[in-house]
């Protein structure tokens, strides 16, 4: 039986990877790292806490960016609101 909050996480995360795959530069690009780490998650099959990981490492790369942090916090609060609903 599938797990609601780890298909919420997988949810989440291929959601963010498909968003920000199109802006990473490749190495050297802030959103380049986080991205990867995103993948490597998603493929070894997500927690509930990585969209969190996710997001805090986002808003720590993209520190000047203020779109970029309130898409990251949308996001978590959009992920938090999901799984309340489960």
């Amino acid at each position: 039986m599938a797990d609601p909050v780890v298909d919420a996480a997988h949810e989440w995360l291929s959601r963010f990877v498909g968003m920000y795959q199109g802006m990473d530069a490749g190495e050297g690009d802030p959103v380049h790292d986080v991205r990867v780490l995103a993948e490597e998650r998603l493929a070894a099959g997500p927690t509930a806490s990585d969209p969190f990981t996710i997001c805090g490492l986002m808003i720590d790369a993209l520190a000047d960016d203020a779109r970029a942090t309130t898409l990251a916090e949308t996001w978590c609060r959009d992920y938090l609101a999901a799984l309340k609903s489960l």
